[in-house]
């Protein structure tokens, strides 16, 4: 019947007037549809388990308890009836709806409100004990402004209800943030430098904690490759499938400016998308999880304002991501950016101490291809921290024996009877000079004695300080036997 109807109407209107009816009665099922939505939302957001008015919980002990707390009132404050307090049973009645609102959510205040209008009308506005008070003006306005005093604590409490159950759910998935940034930095700290599973894996933690934080479903972290000016996968949360990182497959990598990741990498700023069945160009979020509705995604900018790399998380309905979800987004976004920077230095501090000890290994194997004795001492008292295998057969030095037995002013050494005797050690230690061609006579433990001749030389830091003196002890026996 509905097609016949159409059919009438559209032969006897202009082409112009069918288009331009068409269309307004398409918006306005939108608009009646999106305030169906929000009324249904406003109406059922009260519980911290209620979501939709599917979900609604009728039981019946709620509307018991909410009719049987409104009737005991009523009944105990009916005597009052006629003696011109009836303002008295009014409140007490729409405190009353309030508790039940409170007790039994806004089915019980409902039915709390329904039934204080009968209880007003019985008891306490109209000429005999019925309902018979609507026909009547004055007893009409104030059951009307009951009525929407009641409407109003119900609504109140639902959200005051709502703004509760949800801060709990807040503190809640803070503190499993919180406990997963924990784990973070304790993966971090010890990850060992240049490991890049482990560098993959405290990637994938910090996205588990931007996913909690924000009570998410799926997400994913990417990382720019600058050259080819591309976001890399390096981790991911809800799927199963291999990171581009950790596998050979390149379907997760996303150009700068394509896809959400793209865009959000090309625009610099947090992007939002209420519904990816109503969004074009979100390829790479289905990638990642074609079952995700809703995503945000923020970039992750370095102190330099470069930007590395991009993070987003997604739901599995429909959601709008407010500037509250963005926030804390954004902060652990920028906790990554911290813990990249604080890898990176480590990875490098690690290469650099890889780098001196390997110099370290070569410079002494060199010393200790030295047939000469060589020692190194270091200011002020002139402690020996290095030497080669021909000092210690000579001085007899131990290099893990106490401190004290280790200085260069505890040599024995001694000049010859021409020369003024000073260890040329401790000279270039105090002068800061080169000396050369010293003669000096070495006595070993046994009592015997050994010529030398000793130079030394002082190493200076870049400000000119001197750090070390080296010093070399040439044994010239068998020269003067000779």
């Amino acid at each position: 019947m509905f097609e016949k109807q159409q059919k009438w109407a559209r032969a006897r209107m202009a082409p112009e007037t069918w288009d331009r009816l068409r269309q307004s009665t398409a918006g306005l099922g939108d608009s009646l549809h999106r305030g169906a939505t929000a009324s249904r939302r406003w109406v059922t957001i009260g519980s911290e388990h209620v979501t939709s008015m599917r979900s609604a919980r009728f039981e019946p002990w709620r509307i018991i308890v909410a009719a049987l707390a409104v009737f005991i009132v009523a009944l105990i404050l009916s005597p009052l009836e006629g003696q011109g307090l009836n303002t008295v049973p009014a409140l007490l009645l729409l405190v009353c709806v309030g508790l039940s609102t409170y007790m039994a959510d806004w089915v019980g205040g409902v039915t709390a409100s329904l039934v204080s209008l009968i209880c007003l009308d019985v008891f306490f506005i109209g000429d005999t004990p019925a309902l018979d008070s609507l026909p009547m003006a004055r007893s009409f306005v104030i059951m009307a402004v009951f009525a929407l005093a009641s409407a109003a604590a119900v609504a109140t409490i639902e959200h005051l209800k709502y703004d509760r159950a949800n801060a709990r759910l807040e503190a809640a998935s803070l503190r499993a943030a919180n406990t997963a940034l924990s784990a973070v930095e304790i993966a971090a700290a010890q990850r060992p430098p240049g490991d890049q599973p482990a560098y993959v894996n405290v990637l994938s933690t910090i996205l588990t904690a931007m996913v909690r934080v924000n009570r998410a479903s799926t997400g994913a972290l990417y990382l720019l490759d600058a050259p080819s000016a591309t976001l890399i996968r390096a981790a991911a949360y809800g799927d199963d499938r291999e990171t581009a990182l950790d596998g050979d497959s390149s379907r997760f990598d996303v150009p700068v400016g394509s896809g959400l990741a793209g865009r959000v990498a090309l625009e610099r700023r947090p992007i939002a998308v209420f519904d990816t069945l109503a969004e074009e160009d979100i390829e790479d979020i289905l990638e990642t999880n074609p079952h995700a509705r809703s995503v945000v995604g923020v970039p992750l900018i370095d102190p330099s304002d470069k930007l590395v790399g991009v993070a987003w998380v997604g739901l599995y309905v429909p959601y709008r991501f407010g500037l509250t979800a963005i926030a804390r987004l954004t902060a652990l976004a920028n906790r990554t950016i911290a813990f990249m920077e604080a890898a990176r230095l480590a990875d490098d501090q690690g290469e650099l101490l890889d780098r001196v000890q390997d110099h370290y290994r070569r410079l002494q194997a060199v010393i200790q291809t030295i047939p000469e004795a060589v020692m190194v001492a270091r200011p002020p008292y002139g402690a020996i921290v290095a030497s080669n295998a021909a000092a210690q057969r000579m001085f007899g030095v131990d290099l893990d024996g106490p401190a004290d037995t280790r200085r260069a002013d505890r040599l024995h050494l001694s000049g010859t009877p021409d020369s003024e005797f000073e260890n040329p050690i401790l000279q270039s230690l105090r002068q800061g000079v080169v000396v050369t061609g010293v003669e000096l006579t070495v006595r070993q433990a046994d009592g015997t004695t050994i010529p030398v001749v000793a130079s030394a030389a002082p190493l200076r830091d870049d400000d000119g300080t001197i750090d070390a003196v080296v010093g070399i002890f040439q044994d010239v026996a068998p020269l003067k036997e000779a």
